[in-house]
């Protein structure tokens, strides 16, 4: 039996140095050139790679943009996903931004948010960060989608007391009811506040909404979505005031499609 301990060992030795000196020279290398055609760079564990990168005191990766970089000269690094209200996850996206070949030229950090589900531990769920949105504008994150997913529920239910403009270029007037059923929030890419105030005990607010046409998101978005509303400083509820649909893009609306 012994006469096998010096080889196993000697194996041993030789597998884990196949795979620390690699990693080793990764974290010497990758904060100075990350070249998106490195084997390193390929193979790396998102964690490992985004440390290597931003430095120890970064949070722990769990997933990071490389399955779609393509011709992008930046590089993103997603952390776990943190409820911000009832309605969204927030994920504090960490963007590196390559110069000239291919260094670290600028590293940005910004909260985009992802639609919550009802399930517990929805946003610990969350791994779609391709399909995060950004919130521009002043007020609570949670105030910019709120009225309009009470709105698409009001309006499933027959209970819209607000009126819905609707605007597409197909022959023939728009429902705007029917067009606000159909909306697929999951499909958001942008939404911005164009006005929050407060007004007495009321927060006045009016937001709008860009989606994506039918969630492609190679494309930019197609359709525009306009909410004016109210929530009482007393219950938190939110009182929607008018709805404006909007195509974009010379795209008309095609609910059945």
């Amino acid at each position: 039996m012994k006469r096998w301990a010096g080889p196993a060992w000697l194996l041993g030795g030789i597998a884990l140095g196949a795979v620390v000196t690699p990693l080793i020279a990764g974290l010497i290398v990758l904060p100075f050139g990350i070249g998106r055609s490195t084997v390193l760079l390929d193979r790396l564990p998102t964690n490992l790679l985004g440390r290597s990168i931003l430095g120890p005191a970064s949070p722990h990766f769990v997933a990071d943009s490389r399955p779609r970089w393509g011709s992008n000269s930046y590089l993103e690094f997603y952390p776990a996903p943190v409820p911000a209200g009832s309605t969204l996850c927030r994920v504090s996206v960490h963007t590196v931004f390559l110069g000239g070949e291919d260094l670290p030229a600028r590293i940005d950090v910004i909260s985009r948010y992802g639609l919550a589900s009802n399930s517990p531990g929805a946003c610990a769920e969350l791994r779609d960060f391709g399909g995060l949105f950004e919130i521009a504008g002043v007020g609570e994150p949670g105030d910019a989608v709120g009225p309009l997913i009470q709105a698409v529920e009001e309006a499933r239910s027959d209970n819209a007391h607000f009126g819905v403009e609707c605007r597409h270029r197909a022959p023939g007037p728009c429902d705007g009811i029917r067009a606000l059923r159909a909306l697929d929030l999951s499909h958001t890419g942008s939404i911005e506040a164009l006005r929050y105030e407060t007004v007495g005990d009321r927060t006045v607010m009016t937001h709008r909404h860009a989606l994506h046409w039918k969630g492609d998101r190679t494309r930019p978005p197609f359709i525009a979505v306009t909410v004016r509303s109210e929530r009482t400083t007393r219950d938190g509820r939110y009182l929607v005031q008018d709805v404006r649909i909007e195509s974009l893009g010379g795209v008309d609306l095609d609910l059945d499609g």
